[in-house]
């Protein structure tokens, strides 16, 4: 694993921190404005059609919205990432293979123990 990676994994949740109130507050600025332009747009006042040219960039602003939520729900924070990474090598290790049949044994066996001593001390 490179220093790259591992630089990148712990600046994940920075990242996820940083994007979802950006969606948030784009989100809620796209909805605002593009209420207050279609209400402007229906009327003659001229002032209205000021504003409804002045926020002809409404729709690059929704469009940043609709791109950034995929990412602010799928960025995975720093522990899913890890666990993406460990958890395969763990499993498909030669120890686990071999040794994991007998280790699931061994503690299937104590917690019957266990229990049937619990049972008995009630």
């Amino acid at each position: 694993m490179s220093p790259w990676m591992i630089y990148l994994w712990l600046h994940a949740d920075v990242v996820v921190n940083f994007i979802r109130p950006f969606v948030g507050i784009t989100a809620s600025l796209s909805i605002i404005l593009l209420l207050i332009r279609s209400v402007a747009k229906r009327t003659q006042d001229s002032d209205a059609k000021i504003f409804v040219q002045a926020t002809k960039g409404v729709a690059k602003l929704a469009w940043v919205f609709i791109f950034m939520l995929p990412v602010a729900v799928a960025m995975p924070d720093t522990k899913t990432i890890a666990a993406m990474y460990v958890i395969p090598k763990i499993t498909e290790s030669d120890i686990i293979k071999k040794d994991l049949p007998e280790i699931y044994d061994l503690a299937i066996s104590k917690l019957k123990a266990e229990l049937e001593e619990s049972e008995a001390a009630e």
